[in-house]
């Protein structure tokens, strides 16, 4: 008999857990008042999409991390997401609350995703430069995060202008960059 726990043999269950998941994340989504046709640029941008958009916006990324624990902890902590699912170590869905929705996985979930199982088990390597990006709508936004990572004791450079935008990096847990900038052109 197959079991949720042998993950080997369980893609087919694994798939449609899966799925019935995503449906729960969409139904708790619209309980928490989180709008998924929401008209927004970005998170936390104040300025609605350009005139003539076509509907289409990014809304969610799925990082393979180490350790989901400690990933999620990092991004509920420092950039204010909530925690909408959990499955042990394996797997966390994070909101922020403004209708992006950050997964983090662990290697071995990359089985049941259809990946190649003996590369399921390979240590998570994020090439150079790759980096998540969180817009903020002021100045002072980036210099704030910049203030509370620093005081938690995260080593982080200082805010600098860099490609017209207010902006810093900073090295998540799981191996890949934070970006955190201000740029008051963005999309004209």
């Amino acid at each position: 008999m197959k079991t949720f726990d042998n993950l080997t043999t369980t893609t087919a269950v694994a798939r449609r857990v899966w799925l019935s998941g995503c449906m729960m994340l969409t139904g708790l989504g619209l309980v928490l008042g989180l709008n998924p046709g929401r008209a927004m640029a970005q998170p936390g941008a104040s300025t609605p999409k350009a005139e003539g958009a076509t509907g289409k916006r990014l809304n969610h990324i799925d990082l393979v991390v180490a350790d989901v624990a400690e990933n999620r902890a990092f991004f509920e902590k420092h950039f204010g997401f909530r925690k909408i699912v959990e499955f042990g170590d394996k797997l966390a869905v994070l909101t922020d609350g403004a209708g992006f929705t950050l997964t983090l996985s662990s290697p071995e979930v990359g089985d049941e995703k259809g990946a190649d199982a003996p590369n399921a088990k390979k240590p998570v390597e994020y090439p150079a430069g790759f980096h998540i990006g969180f817009h903020q709508d002021r100045k002072e936004g980036v210099d704030e995060i910049h203030k509370k990572l620093k005081a938690a004791g995260i080593n982080v450079p200082e805010p600098r202008d860099y490609h017209g935008a207010w902006t810093f990096y900073v090295r998540a847990p799981g191996g890949f960059y934070v970006e955190v900038f201000h740029q008051s052109r963005r999309g004209r």
